[in-house]
């Protein structure tokens, strides 16, 4: 997951799965206070068996898929975890991520188990989950290290969205069908969704550097060049200028009697022109410094 493909694929399944339980969460409560025709058949016993076993489907294909990219895409471990002959373990941030897959994966064999059969008490399916919130919290807790600050920081406020996540998943297994409870669930898990899409944009500008403290410097480095490009432009323009200037005023002397007192005239009046064009180029260098000042 140490790239923004590994951060956007479970970021965007956090976001299809938080926008999916709003709307079912909201019309299952919306259908149990209308009594109408249409809506007891929506929210019959039988049509939300099978909305749940769709979407643990859904869950353990996404687990499945999740658990096989992390395992045998890019540089990935398949399934080597430790190197006898180099004495070291094998790439354990990948095993950390598919142990995050495997856990949503059983939390939805459980939840499939639990609205196929009778197998097992209702309320398993949301201590399943909630479990499944706390691995990934405490997985996340402690592989940040050596990671730059601004990342640590990131991963730090996604930890806030899967500790809460967990925490309501617990509380569910005592009041299921709490509307508030699950409305909370719903917007943690868009919010964690989003925060993973967070941390795989900052992947992107971490790939860029070569990983032995010059990531700053190769940040400045576009800075660098805009602002060299923008003062080289200053400069041309500038010179432009002042050759225009300069021969505006003698084809004006070329045209007219070529007296001294015209040549004269030319003189000071590029001296004047060119005076002021050099101010304005010391004022315009000196505020693209600023903007360009790395911050």
């Amino acid at each position: 997951m140490g790239s923004f493909k590994g951060h956007a694929l479970p970021g965007s399944f956090f976001l299809v799965a938080g926008i999916w339980w709003s709307g079912k969460y909201s019309l299952w409560h919306a259908t149990r206070r209308n009594k109408n025709i249409g809506s007891t058949r929506l929210a019959s016993r039988a049509s939300q068996r099978r909305l749940e076993i769709i979407e643990n489907s859904v869950i353990l294909f996404f687990s499945f898929f999740g658990m096989l990219a992390e395992q045998f895409f890019a540089d990935g471990p398949r399934l080597h975890l430790y190197d006898f002959a180099e004495k070291h373990w094998e790439h354990l941030m990948n095993w950390q991520h598919a142990t995050m897959y495997l856990f949503f994966g059983l939390a939805g064999t459980v939840s499939l188990i639990i609205h196929t059969t009778e197998a097992a008490p209702l309320a398993l399916d949301r201590l399943m989950l909630a479990i499944a919130f706390f691995n990934e919290g405490f997985l996340f807790l402690y592989h940040l290290h050596g990671r730059s600050m601004l990342d640590v920081h990131v991963h730090q406020l996604l930890l806030y969205a899967i500790f809460g996540e967990a925490l309501v998943a617990s509380l569910e297994v005592f009041h299921r069908g709490n509307i508030i409870l699950e409305l909370m669930r719903c917007t943690l898990t868009v919010l964690q969704g989003s925060w993973f899409w967070q941390c795989g944009s900052l992947q992107i500008e971490e790939d860029s550097s070569d990983g032995n403290g010059t990531f700053e410097a190769q940040r400045e480095g576009p800075r660098v060049r805009g602002r060299d490009f923008m003062k080289r432009t200053v400069v041309h323009l500038h010179c432009d200028s002042c050759i225009s200037q300069s021969n505006q005023g003698y084809n004006v002397c070329s045209n007219a009697t070529r007296s001294k007192a015209c040549r004269q005239k030319r003189d000071k009046d590029m001296v004047s022109r060119c005076f002021i064009l050099e101010i304005q180029y010391i004022s315009t260098s000196a505020l693209f410094n600023q903007l360009y000042t790395p911050l």
